[in-house]
């Protein structure tokens, strides 16, 4: 979906205004839209902690649950953390959001017992704008061993030139 005059309120609500239960008709939306997997977790993007605490939750992990809820797959919050504090990306230029989030989660090394590469972790997140947060998020996991990565968003940001005039 993309993040029109239809979907950009229901992400500022849920993000902005602490309607956190927004979470459940988006997560809901997302399981009739999207295909559900065959197997696998559902990994949240982590927000730093002072990001946390301000809003009182995680919005991207709420959307987490209830897909999860939806598709009937784990969420795996405490997978990967946040290492590093990246403010707020909304006025930054593609290549700036990519040397922001460089670096900026960490992650832990797959579980005695689970296969690497079997079943796939998959990132959630809101909203899909350049695509950096979900590629260091890819990038952690990565580096910790993860092998089959896959990502899913609720909207996707109108591409960057139609958005900047």
């Amino acid at each position: 979906m993309w993040l029109d005059q239809t979907a950009r309120p229901i992400a500022h609500h849920l993000k902005y205004d602490g309607l956190a239960r927004v979470a459940e008709d988006v997560g809901q939306l997302m399981a009739r839209f999207l295909p559900r997997p065959d197997a696998g977790f559902l990994i949240p993007i982590p927000l730093s902690r002072a990001r946390q605490r301000m809003r009182g939750y995680n919005q991207a992990e709420a959307i987490a649950r209830a897909l999860g809820r939806h598709w009937s797959l784990p969420v795996a919050a405490g997978v990967m953390r946040r290492v590093r504090d990246t403010g707020t990306q909304t006025a930054l230029a593609p290549d700036a959001r990519a040397r922001n989030m460089h670096q900026a989660f960490i992650a832990s090394m797959p579980p005695a017992g689970i296969d690497a590469a079997s079943p796939p972790v998959i990132l959630v997140d809101d909203v899909l704008t350049t695509g950096a947060t979900l590629v260091a998020g890819a990038t952690a996991l990565g580096d910790a061993g993860w092998k089959a990565i896959d990502a899913v968003t609720f909207a996707r940001a109108l591409p960057y030139d139609l958005r900047v005039p």
